[in-house]
């Protein structure tokens, strides 16, 4: 079976405008040449990150807190793409980014706008009759 697609998970730092020693850390998703970055509101010393495995070389407390919430994203990431592709979902970083961060839309519906209505008016006609 031949796959089309190619998704990509990697987490880089990227130095801070006003101070270069520190940096933000991102999850990057790549999914077919479209790219999205997820700020995961982490800063790390730039001179600590290792780009190529992707950690803290650090043995503090912080940076082991910190590598440990970087495996849990990657995996949180990774079941997105597989919930995505489950339920036959078209599958974008932008989509990833949205489950990822609970930003999911509810699609209304009449039945929905109805039951909706029906359950707010009970309060409403209650007083009435």
């Amino acid at each position: 079976m031949k796959t089309t697609q190619t998704f990509g998970v990697r987490f880089i730092a990227l130095p801070k405008i006003n101070d270069q020693n520190e940096a933000y850390i991102y999850a990057r998703i790549t999914i077919s040449k479209k790219v999205i970055d997820i700020s995961l509101k982490k800063t790390v010393q730039h001179s600590l990150w290792d780009s190529r495995r992707e950690y803290i070389i650090s043995k503090t407390p912080e940076a082991k807190q910190i590598n440990k919430f970087i495996d849990d994203t990657r995996y949180r990431i990774m079941e997105c793409y597989q919930q995505l592709l489950l339920e036959h979902k078209v599958i974008s970083p932008h989509a990833i980014k949205t489950l990822y961060l609970g930003e999911t839309k509810v699609d209304n519906t009449l039945l929905g706008l109805i039951d909706y209505h029906n359950n707010n008016m009970k309060t409403i006609l209650s007083w009435v009759l």
